[in-house]
């Protein structure tokens, strides 16, 4: 049997700068348009570790990172909510949660789903929460990543 060896795709300083943040196209405000937001990937240990999370949130935050829906639908509305804002305030670089609130705006459902599928599965969990079939298997710019900053359509 032959052995495998794995093909690098990156230099270390290119996956660094990828981990800082991804810019990504999210629904806006309305849900008829897009925009750009910077995120970055997050790992349950470093939040649990950086004290990230509040305790009591800690369980929730653990079941989003399984996603298990038979576990999340065991969560009251208001963990999960919580969850949730606590996931996307630490993924958002830019805009970041407090410049959101300090123009007077929060985060609509649809944008913190959108948020929540990329920190779990990145462009192919943002593809689930696309509306159409083409949307979904990835074949829209929308649920890509930007390269190069390109805009949507390029």
């Amino acid at each position: 049997m032959a052995k495998q060896t794995a093909r690098i795709s990156r230099s270390w300083q290119e996956a660094i700068q990828r981990a800082k943040a991804e810019e990504v196209l999210i629904r806006d405000w309305d849900g008829n348009g897009l925009m750009r937001v910077k995120l970055r990937r997050l790992g349950l240990t470093e939040m649990v570790v950086k004290d990230w999370i509040p305790n009591p949130l800690i369980g929730a935050v653990a079941k989003l990172f399984q996603a298990n829906p038979t576990e999340l639908a065991q969560l009251d509305q208001k963990t999960t909510s919580e969850a949730m804002h606590t996931l996307a305030s630490r993924a958002l670089v830019e805009p970041t949660m407090e410049q959101l609130e300090a123009e007077g705006v929060s985060l609509t459902d649809d944008q913190y789903m959108e948020i929540y599928a990329w920190v779990l599965g990145g462009v192919t969990g943002l593809a689930r929460f696309r509306g159409s079939k083409r949307d979904r298997d990835g074949e829209h710019d929308a649920a890509a990543p930007l390269q190069g900053g390109g805009a949507v359509g390029d």
